[in-house]
């Protein structure tokens, strides 16, 4: 079937744009499912509010996907024929005419996770609220250019759309990027500084596709009108699966954080001056604590006996005291015993939960020479 030069003009410009913006969304939702499996495979013991917040966010995205294959189909199968019916979709179709507004409700979604993430930082409202505050004034304007996009006013539309996308992601990395670097004085541990290094930059890592995507949006739609080029529609299209993966990205990259900031020695002051206490892990999106501490005790004595052969407990070597391992037998008295240790050394294993690697800590007895506690990880 032959096309007039404007009806191509539309195709390519007007058309293959949501076709290319579906197709992306297809890709990027098969990485999302595959973040979701991971999720709640290795993640299973944390909060229940952490969980059903990720199961909606999986329902969410979903559904977008659903809308994105419900535009291409009616534009391509149900209009193959018909050009102009399928351009006009764009303003009297509701799934097509919400399509902003769905982005703009995941990516709200996924800002607000990150927002509460960084009070968890910062433990200031006076650092969260004036953010807050842009993202609801943004996410007011997505829903002022979905209401223009049904009246069919491109310039309210392009106004509306713009301080939609003008003002947020950046802002939000940014100010993460900056809690984290203030949050650890010059006299600092290793450990603490290498955990903060690389939350820095994760922060960069999964905030910066999303914010590129939602600048690019920006651009194309102010220097295209939607009536000639629709070429943000293709940006549109990806921008609320870039904000779930952020999210999922965070989420799923604790286990490697975590084994990464423990994997340096310990000193000894920090288990003196107790240390080993819980830790929250909020700011990776943990609302609760990283876990158990499983602690396993071998009690190991050695005893210096001088040699008896009344006592059947114990066996030396003739005319000297001879250090054996003590055996206790059915005969043996268990005060005879307490008051034949001559030193006694405690065997302490400390377990975190996996990854964390073993260490153990030797704590000297009464009657040998008294050490400071220490703790060797092991290899």
């Amino acid at each position: 079937m032959a096309v007039t030069e404007e009806e191509e003009h539309q195709i390519f410009w007007l058309l293959a744009p949501f076709l290319i913006g579906s197709c992306v969304d297809f890709l990027l939702q098969g990485y999302l499912f595959s973040q979701f499996f991971h999720y709640f495979t290795y993640y299973k013991d944390d909060k229940l509010r952490l969980r059903i917040i990720v199961a909606i966010l999986l329902i969410g995205t979903t559904l977008k996907t659903m809308q994105a294959f419900l535009v291409i189909w009616q534009q391509n199968i149900v209009h193959f024929a018909d050009v102009d019916g399928a351009v006009l979709l764009s303003y009297t179709s509701w799934w097509q005419t919400g399509s902003g507004l769905m982005t703009a409700s995941i990516g709200l979604y996924v800002q607000t996770y990150f927002l509460f993430r960084l009070y968890a930082i910062t433990q200031h409202f006076f650092f969260v609220v004036p953010i807050a505050i842009v993202l609801v004034f943004a996410y007011i304007g997505s829903i002022m250019a979905t209401y223009y996009s049904a009246l069919a006013k491109q310039s309210g539309i392009g106004l509306w759309f713009a301080l939609h996308l003008s003002s947020g992601d950046t802002l939000l990395c940014g100010a993460t990027a900056y809690a984290l670097l203030t949050s650890t004085g010059r006299n600092s541990l290793k450990q603490t500084t290498d955990l903060i290094r690389r939350l820095v930059q994760l922060t960069w890592q999964t905030m910066t596709p999303a914010a590129i995507c939602a600048l690019c949006n920006l651009i194309f739609s102010q220097v295209y009108g939607g009536e000639s080029k629709l070429v943000s529609a293709a940006f549109n299209m990806a921008l609320p699966k870039l904000y779930a993966i952020s999210m999922m990205w965070t989420l799923n990259a604790r286990r490697a954080i975590r084994y990464g900031s423990s994997s340096g020695n310990m000193s000894s002051g920090e288990i003196s001056a107790g240390r080993s206490r819980r830790r929250e892990d909020v700011e990776l999106g943990r609302f609760g604590t990283v876990g158990t501490i499983h602690i396993r005790t071998d009690v190991e004595t050695l005893h210096y006996l001088e040699e008896t052969r009344s006592d059947p407990a114990f066996s030396g070597t003739k005319g000297r005291a001879s250090p054996t391992p003590s055996h206790r037998s059915e005969e043996a008295d268990p005060e005879h015993l307490l008051a034949n240790v001559s030193s006694l050394s405690v065997r302490v294993k400390i377990r975190m939960p996996s990854p964390q690697p073993l260490a153990s800590c030797i704590i000297s007895g009464p009657n040998s020479d008294a050490r400071a506690p220490s703790l060797y990880p092991r290899a």
